[in-house]
């Protein structure tokens, strides 16, 4: 099962799925996964990082702990770099909380007024076009095991703006990772056909 969200959607989808996503987070078991969805794709979430900060500290933890393996993501998060409803617009809306709410560090103050995907160390992964048909790359941040949260930052040749979300290189992206599950799932034995 997939679920997506884009914008206030995607809010909707991550306040209703965020506790499943902390739980997936907090296993000890080497795969992560979740109860509800195979995969949660927000494009273009329009809701605060501070909200990701508990599965992000987590996720730290289960990399520090050596618990990374490889397996396909169970959550993505697309943040197109020209989104200027969530890059500007809504840190402008959301400035006031800075007068009523407190914060722990620089970075929580960020998270209280940005989305996940402009924030740059939040974000896991680049993705833009390349040559071929249009093709795309994706660009790990750090090197070796990935965890399978993806916090995705994508250039203007993916995701053009805040809507513009159904351009061939991103779609191809999707198709892939969901390609990825059912792959997995047939591999495993764990689809019905």
């Amino acid at each position: 099962m997939i679920i997506v969200g884009h914008s206030f959607g995607g809010m909707v989808v991550y306040s209703a799925l965020a506790q499943s996503l902390i739980e997936a987070a907090s296993s000890i078991a080497p795969h992560v996964g979740t109860r509800f969805a195979d995969l949660v794709l927000l494009v273009n979430p329009a809701f605060e990082a501070v909200r990701y900060l508990p599965i992000f500290d987590l996720l730290k933890e289960r990399t520090d702990s050596n618990r990374v393996v490889e397996q396909p993501p169970i959550f993505v998060c697309a943040t197109a770099t020209n989104d200027w409803a969530t890059g500007i617009a809504f840190p402008i809306g959301n400035a006031y909380c800075l007068l009523t709410e407190s914060w722990r560090g620089v970075d929580e103050r960020q998270a209280m007024i940005n989305t996940i995907g402009h924030l740059n160390w939040l974000t896991t992964h680049d993705l833009k076009v390349i040559d071929a048909n249009p093709g795309y790359e994706l660009t790990p941040r750090n090197v070796g095991p990935q965890h399978p949260y993806w916090v995705v930052s994508a250039a203007p040749t993916v995701i053009n703006g805040h809507n513009g979300i159904f351009q061939e290189p991103f779609l191809k992206f999707v198709a892939e990772i969901v390609f990825t599950h059912v792959s997995r799932r047939l591999r495993d034995g764990s689809a019905s056909v």
